[in-house]
């Protein structure tokens, strides 16, 4: 089974006292991944823990990235799993209020049930994908956590230990690139891509092996890859799931 994310992880050590003051607050986020089916459709059951600094803190709920809107109906069963804290609307769309203790532990709980039904068919590229064999994606389109400053680092650690033993993990953050061999079969010629964590570059052609092959006719190629309807003829061989990186990554946006 090959699994793919596009989410940073970067992993810190958690180790505090149950309470203390909010200028103390060092501890990571940690989000913990169940594989779950909700209404028939595979999903993510996702705990998130982190220490609040303040008494209320505005918690972020995805509602578009990229061309993909309304995607607030991915955030299903959300609700605090703290004694003491509450949950409630907030403002505008996309946030909640928490409302707890300053320096009080708190989680909250909620299912990731995507939207996305069919490959190509944009904008659904930059909708988080949850299929049988790979997920794809990120924390600005799947993820709830607490709104902080644009300025400041955050430490996350992401507990993937429920997923199926052996099931790997790749990321586009801290990997090097990744390769999307692009194979015409009524012309001449095929094309390399190395898909990375800050840019899309296209390759002459050569003898490395490709992470993901798409082999088809000129015109299917170039509708399917660019974000138009899906060709059935397509051939994918691979890591299918950076296809949708590249779609995600490069965004093409069609007037």
């Amino acid at each position: 089974m090959k699994l793919a994310t596009t989410i940073l992880v970067l992993i810190a050590a958690t180790a505090a006292a149950e309470t203390q003051p909010p200028s103390s607050l060092k501890e990571p986020i940690t989000f913990r991944f169940h594989p779950v089916s909700v209404g028939q459709k595979r999903a993510f059951h996702v705990e998130v823990r982190f220490r609040v600094a303040r008494a209320v803190t505005p918690i972020v709920v995805p509602t578009s990235w990229g061309d993909a809107s309304h995607l607030e109906g991915q955030t299903q069963n959300l609700k605090i799993l703290t004694s003491g804290a509450t949950l409630v609307a907030g403002a505008k769309l996309g946030l909640k209020e928490l409302h707890a203790r300053p320096g009080q532990q708190v989680a909250l709980a909620y299912d990731i049930v995507p939207l996305q039904t069919e490959w190509f068919r944009h904008p659904q590229e930059h909708m988080a994908i949850i299929n049988d064999d790979y997920f794809l994606f990120n924390p600005e389109n799947a993820l709830v956590y607490p709104e902080l400053p644009r300025t400041e680092i955050v430490n996350a650690t992401f507990d993937w230990r429920a997923l199926p033993k052996g099931t790997p993990l790749v990321t586009s953050f801290g990997v090097g690139q990744r390769l999307l061999r692009v194979r015409c079969t009524d012309a001449t010629g095929d094309w390399l891509v190395r898909i990375g964590q800050d840019a899309v570059t296209s390759a002459a052609p050569g003898a490395e092996a490709a992470d993901c092959e798409v082999s088809g006719g000129a015109s299917d190629l170039y509708r399917s890859l660019w974000n138009r309807p899906p060709a059935r003829s397509l051939c994918v061989a691979g890591d299918r799931a950076l296809i949708g990186q590249f779609g995600a990554q490069v965004r093409i946006r069609w007037s």
